[in-house]
Protein backbone atom coordinates (compact mmCIF):
# COMPACT_ATOMS: atom_id res chain seq x y z
CA UNK A 1 0.00 0.00 0.00
CA UNK A 2 1.29 3.52 -0.72
CA UNK A 3 0.13 7.11 -0.68
CA UNK A 4 -1.10 6.59 -4.24
CA UNK A 5 -4.08 4.76 -2.80
CA UNK A 6 -7.27 6.78 -2.96
CA UNK A 7 -9.52 7.32 0.04
CA UNK A 8 -12.99 8.77 0.27
CA UNK A 9 -11.90 11.10 3.06
CA UNK A 10 -8.78 12.11 4.95
CA UNK A 11 -8.94 13.28 8.56
CA UNK A 12 -5.91 15.29 9.68
CA UNK A 13 -5.31 15.10 13.45
CA UNK A 14 -2.57 17.31 14.94
CA UNK A 15 -1.56 16.30 18.46
CA UNK A 16 0.75 17.18 21.30
CA UNK A 17 1.06 15.06 24.48
CA UNK A 18 -2.46 13.63 24.29
CA UNK A 19 -1.82 9.95 23.71
CA UNK A 20 -5.12 8.75 25.21
CA UNK A 21 -7.45 11.26 23.62
CA UNK A 22 -5.77 11.09 20.22
CA UNK A 23 -6.38 7.33 20.15
CA UNK A 24 -10.09 8.02 20.74
CA UNK A 25 -10.06 10.68 18.05
CA UNK A 26 -8.53 8.25 15.55
CA UNK A 27 -11.01 5.51 16.44
CA UNK A 28 -13.89 7.91 15.82
CA UNK A 29 -12.65 8.51 12.26
CA UNK A 30 -13.24 4.88 11.34
CA UNK A 31 -16.85 4.56 12.51
CA UNK A 32 -18.31 5.15 9.05
CA UNK A 33 -19.72 2.10 7.28
CA UNK A 34 -18.44 1.63 3.76
CA UNK A 35 -16.24 4.73 3.79
CA UNK A 36 -12.53 4.48 3.02
CA UNK A 37 -10.88 6.78 5.57
CA UNK A 38 -7.27 7.88 5.79
CA UNK A 39 -6.47 9.22 9.26
CA UNK A 40 -3.24 11.23 9.46
CA UNK A 41 -1.85 11.91 12.93
CA UNK A 42 0.83 14.60 12.95
CA UNK A 43 2.64 14.46 16.28
CA UNK A 44 3.94 17.95 17.07
CA UNK A 45 6.84 16.90 19.29
CA UNK A 46 5.03 14.83 21.95
CA UNK A 47 7.07 13.41 24.82
CA UNK A 48 4.35 11.26 26.42
CA UNK A 49 4.77 8.12 24.31
CA UNK A 50 2.07 8.97 21.78
CA UNK A 51 3.64 6.85 19.04
CA UNK A 52 3.99 3.78 21.28
CA UNK A 53 0.43 4.13 22.56
CA UNK A 54 -1.00 4.31 19.05
CA UNK A 55 1.12 1.34 17.98
CA UNK A 56 -0.37 -0.72 20.79
CA UNK A 57 -3.94 0.28 20.01
CA UNK A 58 -3.88 0.07 16.22
CA UNK A 59 -2.35 -2.78 14.25
CA UNK A 60 -2.50 -0.85 11.00
CA UNK A 61 -0.38 2.11 11.97
CA UNK A 62 2.23 3.65 9.68
CA UNK A 63 5.14 5.46 11.31
CA UNK A 64 7.58 8.01 10.06
CA UNK A 65 9.32 11.27 10.79
CA UNK A 66 8.65 14.59 9.14
CA UNK A 67 11.24 13.90 6.46
CA UNK A 68 10.18 10.34 5.72
CA UNK A 69 8.99 9.28 2.31
CA UNK A 70 5.60 7.92 1.38
CA UNK A 71 5.11 5.07 3.83
CA UNK A 72 2.15 3.01 4.85
CA UNK A 73 1.36 -0.19 6.68
CA UNK A 74 -0.64 -3.06 5.33
CA UNK A 75 -3.88 -3.49 7.22
CA UNK A 76 -7.55 -2.94 6.88
CA UNK A 77 -9.07 -2.75 3.43
CA UNK A 78 -11.21 0.29 4.23
CA UNK A 79 -9.15 2.43 6.58
CA UNK A 80 -5.53 3.32 7.21
CA UNK A 81 -3.75 5.29 9.90
CA UNK A 82 -0.63 7.29 9.04
CA UNK A 83 1.56 8.67 11.81
CA UNK A 84 4.20 11.37 11.41
CA UNK A 85 6.40 13.08 13.96
CA UNK A 86 7.67 16.65 13.62
CA UNK A 87 9.65 18.91 15.91
CA UNK A 88 7.34 21.16 17.91
CA UNK A 89 6.15 23.74 15.41
CA UNK A 90 2.53 24.40 16.36
CA UNK A 91 -0.87 23.13 15.32
CA UNK A 92 -1.03 25.08 12.06
CA UNK A 93 2.27 23.64 10.86
CA UNK A 94 1.04 20.16 11.79
CA UNK A 95 -2.17 20.65 9.84
CA UNK A 96 -0.28 21.93 6.81
CA UNK A 97 1.96 18.87 6.94
CA UNK A 98 -1.04 16.58 7.18
CA UNK A 99 -2.85 18.32 4.34
CA UNK A 100 0.19 17.82 2.10
CA UNK A 101 0.04 14.07 2.80
CA UNK A 102 -3.75 13.78 2.33
CA UNK A 103 -5.01 11.45 -0.39
CA UNK A 104 -8.75 11.52 0.28
CA UNK A 105 -11.31 13.02 -2.06
CA UNK A 106 -12.40 15.11 0.93
CA UNK A 107 -10.49 16.46 3.93
CA UNK A 108 -11.52 17.18 7.51
CA UNK A 109 -9.42 18.55 10.38
CA UNK A 110 -9.98 17.08 13.85
CA UNK A 111 -8.36 18.23 17.10
CA UNK A 112 -6.82 15.36 19.04
CA UNK A 113 -9.04 15.82 22.10
CA UNK A 114 -12.31 15.81 20.14
CA UNK A 115 -14.17 13.08 18.27
CA UNK A 116 -16.30 12.53 15.20
CA UNK A 117 -19.85 11.25 15.67
CA UNK A 118 -20.39 7.75 14.21
CA UNK A 119 -21.55 7.69 10.56
CA UNK A 120 -21.50 11.50 10.31
CA UNK A 121 -18.43 11.67 8.07
CA UNK A 122 -20.07 9.22 5.66
CA UNK A 123 -23.19 11.39 5.53
CA UNK A 124 -21.10 14.51 4.90
CA UNK A 125 -19.29 12.83 2.01
CA UNK A 126 -22.57 11.57 0.53
CA UNK A 127 -24.09 15.06 0.79
CA UNK A 128 -21.08 16.67 -0.87
CA UNK A 129 -21.15 14.21 -3.74
CA UNK A 130 -24.90 14.60 -4.25
CA UNK A 131 -24.85 18.40 -4.20
CA UNK A 132 -21.38 19.13 -5.58
CA UNK A 133 -20.65 21.20 -2.45
CA UNK A 134 -17.11 22.55 -2.14
CA UNK A 135 -17.32 22.91 1.64
CA UNK A 136 -19.88 21.18 3.86
CA UNK A 137 -20.52 22.77 7.26
CA UNK A 138 -22.43 20.92 9.95
CA UNK A 139 -23.39 21.35 13.58
CA UNK A 140 -21.61 19.89 16.60
CA UNK A 141 -22.07 18.85 20.20
CA UNK A 142 -20.27 20.29 23.20
CA UNK A 143 -19.66 17.99 26.17
CA UNK A 144 -18.24 18.70 29.60
CA UNK A 145 -15.86 16.11 31.03
CA UNK A 146 -16.04 15.34 34.75
CA UNK A 147 -12.37 15.15 35.71
CA UNK A 148 -13.09 13.05 38.82
CA UNK A 149 -14.57 10.04 37.01
CA UNK A 150 -14.10 10.69 33.30
CA UNK A 151 -17.82 10.83 32.57
CA UNK A 152 -19.23 13.53 30.32
CA UNK A 153 -22.49 15.33 29.77
CA UNK A 154 -23.82 17.25 26.80
CA UNK A 155 -23.68 20.99 27.41
CA UNK A 156 -25.31 22.03 24.16
CA UNK A 157 -25.94 21.01 20.56
CA UNK A 158 -25.09 23.58 17.92
CA UNK A 159 -26.90 23.69 14.59
CA UNK A 160 -25.03 24.00 11.31
CA UNK A 161 -24.28 27.67 10.63
CA UNK A 162 -25.65 29.25 7.46
CA UNK A 163 -22.62 30.44 5.52
CA UNK A 164 -24.29 30.65 2.13
CA UNK A 165 -23.53 34.40 2.12
CA UNK A 166 -19.81 33.63 2.43
CA UNK A 167 -17.77 36.70 3.33
CA UNK A 168 -20.83 38.69 4.32
CA UNK A 169 -21.87 35.96 6.76
CA UNK A 170 -18.45 35.83 8.38
CA UNK A 171 -18.38 39.62 8.70
CA UNK A 172 -21.36 39.42 11.05
CA UNK A 173 -19.80 36.70 13.19
CA UNK A 174 -21.02 33.48 11.56
CA UNK A 175 -18.29 30.87 11.24
CA UNK A 176 -17.83 27.09 11.14
CA UNK A 177 -16.09 25.04 13.82
CA UNK A 178 -12.95 23.34 12.49
CA UNK A 179 -14.02 19.74 13.06
CA UNK A 180 -17.53 20.39 11.73
CA UNK A 181 -16.43 21.23 8.19
CA UNK A 182 -15.55 18.99 5.25
CA UNK A 183 -13.57 20.22 2.23
CA UNK A 184 -12.99 18.96 -1.29
CA UNK A 185 -9.26 18.32 -1.26
CA UNK A 186 -8.66 19.61 -4.77
CA UNK A 187 -10.18 22.96 -3.71
CA UNK A 188 -7.94 23.50 -0.67
CA UNK A 189 -4.72 21.56 -1.36
CA UNK A 190 -2.94 24.79 -2.35
CA UNK A 191 -4.07 26.68 0.77
CA UNK A 192 -2.15 26.97 4.03
CA UNK A 193 -3.08 27.35 7.68
CA UNK A 194 -1.52 30.60 8.89
CA UNK A 195 1.42 29.48 11.02
CA UNK A 196 1.78 32.95 12.52
CA UNK A 197 -1.57 32.55 14.29
CA UNK A 198 -1.40 31.51 17.93
CA UNK A 199 -5.08 32.14 18.68
CA UNK A 200 -8.28 31.74 16.64
CA UNK A 201 -6.44 29.55 14.14
CA UNK A 202 -9.62 27.85 12.96
CA UNK A 203 -11.23 31.24 12.37
CA UNK A 204 -8.27 32.40 10.25
CA UNK A 205 -8.48 29.14 8.27
CA UNK A 206 -12.22 29.65 7.69
CA UNK A 207 -11.44 33.15 6.42
CA UNK A 208 -8.70 31.77 4.15
CA UNK A 209 -11.14 29.31 2.58
CA UNK A 210 -13.92 31.89 2.36
CA UNK A 211 -11.73 34.56 0.76
CA UNK A 212 -10.57 31.99 -1.77
CA UNK A 213 -14.14 32.06 -3.02
CA UNK A 214 -15.21 28.57 -2.03
CA UNK A 215 -18.93 28.05 -1.47
CA UNK A 216 -20.20 26.78 1.89
CA UNK A 217 -23.19 24.41 2.02
CA UNK A 218 -24.93 23.58 5.31
CA UNK A 219 -26.01 20.08 6.32
CA UNK A 220 -28.45 19.72 9.22
CA UNK A 221 -26.37 17.25 11.19
CA UNK A 222 -24.10 17.16 14.24
CA UNK A 223 -20.82 15.70 12.98
CA UNK A 224 -18.34 16.10 15.83
CA UNK A 225 -18.01 16.44 19.60
CA UNK A 226 -16.09 19.26 21.24
CA UNK A 227 -14.92 18.24 24.72
CA UNK A 228 -14.57 20.88 27.41
CA UNK A 229 -12.07 19.92 30.11
CA UNK A 230 -9.49 21.37 32.45
CA UNK A 231 -6.56 19.14 31.63
CA UNK A 232 -3.39 20.20 29.82
CA UNK A 233 -3.85 22.87 27.18
CA UNK A 234 -5.12 22.01 23.71
CA UNK A 235 -2.54 22.03 20.93
CA UNK A 236 -4.23 25.22 19.72
CA UNK A 237 -4.25 26.79 23.16
CA UNK A 238 -1.80 29.36 24.44
CA UNK A 239 -1.41 30.59 28.01
CA UNK A 240 -1.90 34.24 27.23
CA UNK A 241 -4.16 36.98 28.49
CA UNK A 242 -7.62 37.94 27.32
CA UNK A 243 -6.06 41.04 25.79
CA UNK A 244 -3.66 38.89 23.77
CA UNK A 245 -6.62 36.96 22.35
CA UNK A 246 -8.25 40.26 21.43
CA UNK A 247 -5.07 41.54 19.78
CA UNK A 248 -4.81 38.30 17.80
CA UNK A 249 -8.41 38.57 16.64
CA UNK A 250 -7.87 42.18 15.60
CA UNK A 251 -4.75 41.13 13.67
CA UNK A 252 -6.73 38.51 11.79
CA UNK A 253 -9.33 41.09 10.82
CA UNK A 254 -6.48 43.29 9.62
CA UNK A 255 -5.29 40.49 7.33
CA UNK A 256 -8.85 39.95 6.11
CA UNK A 257 -9.19 43.66 5.34
CA UNK A 258 -5.96 43.70 3.34
CA UNK A 259 -6.87 40.59 1.35
CA UNK A 260 -10.27 42.06 0.48
CA UNK A 261 -8.60 45.31 -0.59
CA UNK A 262 -6.12 43.43 -2.77
CA UNK A 263 -8.93 41.43 -4.37
CA UNK A 264 -11.03 44.55 -4.92
CA UNK A 265 -13.97 43.14 -2.97
CA UNK A 266 -13.96 45.49 0.04
CA UNK A 267 -17.22 47.29 -0.76
CA UNK A 268 -18.66 50.15 1.31
CA UNK A 269 -21.14 47.74 2.88
CA UNK A 270 -18.36 45.37 3.86
CA UNK A 271 -16.33 48.25 5.27
CA UNK A 272 -19.21 49.09 7.61
CA UNK A 273 -19.58 45.47 8.66
CA UNK A 274 -15.85 45.15 9.26
CA UNK A 275 -15.81 48.31 11.38
CA UNK A 276 -18.66 46.95 13.49
CA UNK A 277 -16.82 43.64 13.90
CA UNK A 278 -13.65 45.43 15.00
CA UNK A 279 -15.65 47.39 17.58
CA UNK A 280 -16.74 44.18 19.30
CA UNK A 281 -13.42 44.43 21.16
CA UNK A 282 -13.83 48.08 22.12
CA UNK A 283 -14.34 47.55 25.88
CA UNK A 284 -11.37 45.19 26.36
CA UNK A 285 -9.06 47.38 24.28
CA UNK A 286 -10.10 50.59 26.07
CA UNK A 287 -9.82 48.97 29.52
CA UNK A 288 -6.32 47.70 28.84
CA UNK A 289 -4.88 50.59 26.84
CA UNK A 290 -6.74 53.85 26.04
CA UNK A 291 -4.08 54.64 23.45
CA UNK A 292 -4.88 51.44 21.56
CA UNK A 293 -8.58 52.29 21.77
CA UNK A 294 -7.84 55.60 20.07
CA UNK A 295 -6.01 53.78 17.28
CA UNK A 296 -8.79 51.22 16.92
CA UNK A 297 -11.47 53.87 16.64
CA UNK A 298 -9.41 55.81 14.07
CA UNK A 299 -9.07 52.61 12.06
CA UNK A 300 -12.83 52.09 12.16
CA UNK A 301 -13.42 55.71 11.12
CA UNK A 302 -11.36 55.11 8.00
CA UNK A 303 -13.58 52.18 7.15
CA UNK A 304 -16.86 53.91 7.94
CA UNK A 305 -17.54 57.59 8.62
CA UNK A 306 -19.94 56.74 11.44
CA UNK A 307 -18.96 53.30 12.77
CA UNK A 308 -21.56 51.61 14.94
CA UNK A 309 -20.65 49.74 18.10
CA UNK A 310 -22.52 46.45 18.72
CA UNK A 311 -23.80 47.66 22.11
CA UNK A 312 -25.50 45.30 24.52
CA UNK A 313 -25.71 47.42 27.69
CA UNK A 314 -28.26 50.22 28.01
CA UNK A 315 -25.80 52.40 29.90
CA UNK A 316 -23.23 52.22 27.12
CA UNK A 317 -25.90 52.88 24.51
CA UNK A 318 -26.96 56.02 26.35
CA UNK A 319 -23.38 57.29 26.66
CA UNK A 320 -22.64 56.58 23.01
CA UNK A 321 -25.74 58.48 21.95
CA UNK A 322 -24.83 61.47 24.09
CA UNK A 323 -21.05 61.59 23.55
CA UNK A 324 -20.41 59.57 20.41
CA UNK A 325 -18.82 56.12 20.31
CA UNK A 326 -15.24 57.15 21.05
CA UNK A 327 -15.94 59.25 24.16
CA UNK A 328 -18.91 57.12 25.15
CA UNK A 329 -16.74 54.01 25.43
CA UNK A 330 -14.04 55.89 27.36
CA UNK A 331 -16.56 57.23 29.87
CA UNK A 332 -18.29 53.86 30.17
CA UNK A 333 -14.98 52.12 30.93
CA UNK A 334 -14.05 54.84 33.42
CA UNK A 335 -17.36 54.46 35.27
CA UNK A 336 -17.02 50.68 35.22
CA UNK A 337 -13.58 50.89 36.86
CA UNK A 338 -14.85 53.39 39.44
CA UNK A 339 -17.71 51.09 40.44
CA UNK A 340 -15.32 48.15 40.72
CA UNK A 341 -12.97 50.06 43.01
CA UNK A 342 -15.86 50.96 45.33
CA UNK A 343 -17.18 47.42 45.47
Amino acid sequence: MSFDREFDATVVVPTYNRKKSVANAVSSCFRNDGLRVQAIVVDDGSTDGTSEHLSEKFDFIATGGENSGDIAAEGRTQNALFYFYQNNSGACAARNFGLAKARGEFVKFLDSDDELIPQALRKEVEFARETGAEVVVTGWEEKQIDKSNGSHRTVRSVKAPDLSAGIDAMLVGIAPWTSAALYRRDKISHLQWDEECTKAQDWMWAWTVCLEGLAFSSLDLQSAVYYQHNESPRITGQKDSFLASTVSRQAILGKVEQIMRDKGILTSVRKRKLATYLLKDRIVVCEQDPGEWKKLFARCKKLSAAPKAPESRWSEKMLNRLLGVYLGVRVYVGLKKAVKSIV
